[in-house]
C-alpha cells in the first residue's frame, strides 16, 4: 500500500506533524487513486456509466404526451441564431446576456467552469497544447513535487519522533510496499456473498496488476524523495494515472445463439464483395440539398427556427407588441426587459410558447389550409370553424369564447392585416406586403393563424380571469388543450416529415426502386411542370411542379378513390415541400407552394403508402401480369379490399413501401399508355419495354390540359 492510502486507511498509527499536513493537502486530491472509492465502497461492481444529456422541447413535458412525442421533434434554439437583429430572443437559453431564474424568481449565479481532469493534463502536455494549457500543467508539476516533498517532511518527521521515542526505524525507512501488504479486493466483498469463479479470476487480475503498478509508482515515489526533478515528477505522476485507472472488470463468454455451420472454403480467386451501406447524400436524392434552404435532404431545426424568426418579425409589425401589454396582468415581466432588446420579456414568452409547438401549429395550418381547397390560400373561414370544433375550443357556456366571438376573431384578424397590406403596397415595401397578406381575400395566412390563436387565448382564458397573464393563457392553449384534444381523439394530423424521409423513402430499396425507374420519372416532372409553367406564365417556375397539376395528374392515372381521397392526394404533395424561409417575396412564395423532382419521387412515396393494392401473390393467382391488369380484371375483389387495406393518413404502412411504389409506378404506366394509345409504334415500344419517353409524356401531359378544359 503506498504512503497515502495507507494514511487513508488508518494502516500509520502515527500521527503526521501539522507541518506535515499543510504539505499534504496540495496533492492529495491529485495523489489519491480512484480505485480507492471503489473497494472502500464494497463494490465489485463496474462504475455505472453516465446517462448522456437529452433536450426536450417544453411541449413534450406532459405526461399524456408520450404517444404524440414520436411525431414531434424536440424543438431547440440553436446558438447560432442568436443575433441582435432576430426580435425573438428564447427565454430559458442562458446566452450569456441573462441569468438564469428560478420558480421564486431569484436568480442564479453563472455556473463556473470545471477544471480540467488529469489526462486532459496531461495530453495538453504532450501534444504541445497552447501557453495557458502549458501554464497549467506547469502547476500540475508544481503540486506533484509538493505532494513529494509532503511525503519527506512526513518521513523526517516521523524518524525524528521516533529517535527521541525510542522505536526502530528500520520500518520507517523500508519502501512502503514492504511494510504493508495491500489490501486484496476480494478482502473487501461481503461475507455472505458466494463469489463466482468469473469474480475470483477478476479480482485475482486487478490485484495482481494494482501490485505491479502500485510497486512501480512507491519506487518512483521514494526516489522522486531524493531528486526532486521534473523529469522525475512526470514519470510519478504517469504511474500514479495508471494507479488511478487500473479497473475491475469480468470477462464473461458469449453463448451463441443457433448452431454454427461450417461453410466450405472458398476458392482464393473468388472475391466476397461486401454491399456497401446505404449514403442518402450519395444517392438520387442529394440534389436536394442544392435546392433546399436547409442545404440538407432534411429540414433542420435551424431552418425552421428561421422561417419562424421572420414570421414572428412581421407579427410584432402588425401590433403583437400592443395586443400581449393591454391584456396582461401587468406585473413586472410586462416591462421588463432583461436581454435588452427592446421586446418586452412577457411578448417574448409569447413568442416561446408558440415556437415551442411550432411543429404541431405548422401541421394543423396545413392540414386546415388544404381543407379550404388549397396551400397556399390559407385557412378559410369554414375550416376555421372546424379547427375550433374539432379541439373544443369555443364553448357555448364560456362567456368570451362562444362560436361567434371565434367567427369575430376570424374576422377581426383578416381585416386588420389585409388592410395592412393594402397600406404597405402603397409604400416601398412590397415585401412586406407579401408577408402579411399571405393568403386568399377571406383566409388566414400562417402569420395571421398565430395572430388568432393568440387572442383566442386571451378571450378564453385571460379575459375570464382564469389566467391572468398572457404568455401562460397562450401555452395552455397550443401545449395542454390542442396537444390533448389530438392526442384524445386519435388525429393524424401531426407527421412530421424528416421520420418519413428517413424511415421510408430515403432507403436502399426504394432508391433503387426509383432509380430504375428514373428516365420515366423525370420525363413525367419535365412534362407536367411545362403544363404548370404553361398555365401560370409569369408566375410560374420551369422547374417547379404545382398542386393543380399534380391531382390532375393522380386524376387521370386513377390513383384518386375512395382509399387514396383528394384531401390525402394534397397532404402527400404538402409534406412533400422543403421548408422555405422567407415567403416574403414572389418567388419565396411560389417555391413554398410548389415542388422539385425529389419532392415529386417523395410525394408519391407518400401517396403509394395510402392506396389498397393486392399482394403479389394475389396478382400471380390471378394470372396477371400487374397491379394495373388485376385491379382491372378483379374489380369487386377490389372493392373489397379498399376498405381493409388502405391505411389512414399519418399511420405506418401495412407493407414495404417498396412493393407498392413498384405496383403504383405499374398503375402510372399503364395510364400513360391507354392515354396515348393512338401513338405510333416505337411509342409502344418504349411503354412495353417499360420506359415513358419524353414524347409519350408529353402527350399524356396535353390530354390533361384537354381534360381540364372540358371540366370549364
Amino acid at each position: 500500500m503506498t504512503a497515502v492510502q495507507a494514511f487513508q486507511h488508518g494502516f500509520l498509527q502515527e500521527r503526521p506533524s501539522s507541518a506535515y499536513m499543510s504539505a499534504l493537502s496540495v496533492s492529495l486530491d491529485t495523489c489519491m487513486p480512484m480505485g480507492t472509492r471503489e473497494q472502500r465502497a464494497g463494490g465489485l461492481s463496474q462504475p455505472t456509466p453516465q446517462r448522456a444529456p437529452t433536450v426536450l422541447s417544453r411541449a413534450l413535458q406532459a405526461p399524456q404526451q408520450q404517444g404524440l412525442a414520436s411525431q414531434l421533434r424536440p424543438s431547440t434554439v440553436p446558438a447560432s441564431l442568436k443575433r441582435p437583429h432576430l426580435p425573438l430572443t428564447p427565454r430559458g437559453i442562458n446566452d450569456g446576456r441573462s441569468a438564469i431564474r428560478t420558480a421564486d424568481g431569484s436568480r442564479l449565479p453563472k455556473p463556473t467552469r470545471h477544471p480540467h481532469s488529469l489526462l486532459e493534463r496531461i495530453n495538453a502536455h504532450r501534444g504541445g497544447a497552447s501557453t495557458s494549457a502549458s501554464a497549467g500543467w506547469r502547476k500540475v508539476k508544481l503540486q506533484s513535487v509538493a505532494g513529494i516533498a509532503a511525503l519527506d517532511v512526513w518521513k523526517k518527521d516521523t524518524l525524528q519522533r521516533n529517535t527521541l521515542q525510542g522505536p526502530s526505524t528500520e520500518r520507517i525507512l523500508r519502501p512502503p510496499a514492504m511494510r504493508k501488504e495491500l489490501l486484496e479486493l476480494r478482502a473487501s466483498a461481503p461475507k455472505w456473498w458466494k463469489m463466482p469463479v468469473t469474480s475470483v479470476e477478476a479480482a485475482q487480475r486487478f490485484d495482481t496488476k494494482h501490485r505491479a503498478i502500485s510497486a512501480k509508482a512507491d519506487h518512483l515515489c521514494i526516489n522522486s524523495g531524493k531528486a526532486k526533478s521534473a523529469a522525475v515528477a512526470d514519470k510519478f505522476d504517469e504511474a500514479l494515472f495508471a494507479v488511478r485507472t487500473n479497473r475491475y472488470f469480468e470477462l464473461r463468454p458469449v453463448e451463441p445463439t443457433e448452431k454454427v455451420i461450417a461453410r466450405a472454403r472458398r476458392p482464393e480467386d473468388a472475391k466476397v464483395i461486401e454491399p456497401k451501406p446505404f449514403d442518402v447524400y450519395k444517392s438520387i436524392w442529394e440534389p436536394r440539398r442544392k435546392d433546399a434552404d436547409s442545404k440538407d435532404v432534411y429540414d433542420t431545426d435551424d431552418v425552421e427556427f428561421k422561417r419562424f424568426s421572420i414570421d414572428w418579425e412581421v407579427l410584432l409589425g402588425l401590433g403583437m407588441t400592443k395586443l400581449v401589454l393591454a391584456h396582461d396582468d401587468g406585473d413586472d415581466d410586462g416591462v421588463e426587459d432583461e436581454d435588452g432588446d427592446g421586446i418586452p420579456d412577457e411578448v417574448e414568452d409569447v413568442g416561446m410558447a408558440l415556437w415551442n409547438v411550432h411543429d404541431l401549429l405548422t401541421s394543423i395550418y396545413t392540414y386546415y389550409s388544404i381543407e379550404s381547397g388549397s396551400i397556399s390560400d390559407g385557412v378559410g373561414l369554414n375550416a376555421w370553424t372546424d379547427f375550433t370544433d374539432d379541439f373544443k375550443l369555443v364553448s357555448k357556456t364560456s362567456k368570451y369564447c362562444k362560436r361567434k366571438d371565434a367567427d369575430m376573431i376570424f374576422l377581426e384578424v383578416n381585416a386588420k392585416t389585409k388592410l395592412a397590406a393594402r397600406e404597405l403596397k402603397k409604400q416601398t415595401s412590397t415585401r412586406a406586403a407579401v408577408a402579411v397578406d399571405g393568403g386568399s381575400e377571406i383566409s388566414l395566412s400562417r402569420l395571421e393563424f398565430y395572430q388568432a390563436l393568440v387572442r383566442l387565448a386571451i378571450c378564453k382564458y385571460v379575459k375570464s380571469g382564469e389566467i391572468p397573464d398572457v404568455s401562460d393563457a397562450v401555452e395552455r392553449l397550443v401545449s395542454t388543450d390542442i396537444m390533448n384534444r389530438a392526442l384524445a381523439t386519435g388525429m393524424h394530423i401531426v407527421v412530421d416529415t424528416n421520420i418519413f424521409r428517413a424511415r421510408l423513402a430515403y432507403t436502399r430499396a426504394v432508391t433503387e426502386l426509383l432509380e430504375a425507374n428514373l428516365a420515366s420519372l423525370e420525363n413525367l416532372y419535365d412534362a407536367l411542370c411545362k403544363r404548370s409553367y404553361a398555365r401560370m406564365k409569369p408566375q410560374g417556375l420551369k422547374d417547379r411542379l404545382a398542386l393543380e397539376e399534380w391531382m390532375d395528374f393522380l386524376n387521370h392515372s386513377k390513383l384518386i378513390g375512395q382509399d387514396l381521397s383528394e384531401r390525402d392526394a394534397m397532404l402527400c404533395f404538402a409534406s412533400a415541400r422543403m421548408v422555405v424561409v422567407d415567403t416574403r417575396t414572389e418567388n419565396g412564395k411560389r417555391r413554398d407552394s410548389m415542388i422539385n423532382f425529389q419532392g415529386f419521387m417523395e410525394a408519391l412515396c407518400r401517396a403509394s403508402t395510402l392506396k389498397a393494392l393486392p399482394t403479389t401473390a394475389e396478382i400471380g393467382a390471378a394470372g396477371c401480369q400487374n397491379a394495373a391488369q388485376w385491379i382491372e380484371e378483379n374489380h369487386d375483389k377490389y372493392m373489397a379490399i379498399l376498405s381493409t387495406r388502405a391505411p389512414p393518413w399519418g399511420t405506418d404502412p401495412v407493407r414495404p413501401i417498396e412493393e407498392s411504389m413498384k405496383m403504383v409506378l405499374d398503375i402510372v404506366h399503364d395510364a400513360v399508355a391507354r392515354t396515348t394509345s393512338e401513338t405510333t409504334s416505337s411509342a409502344h415500344a418504349d411503354i412495353s419495354a417499360g420506359v415513358i419517353s419524353s414524347e409519350l409524356a408529353m402527350r399524356f401531359a396535353k390530354k390533361l390540359k384537354e381534360r381540364v378544359r372540358n371540366r370549364g
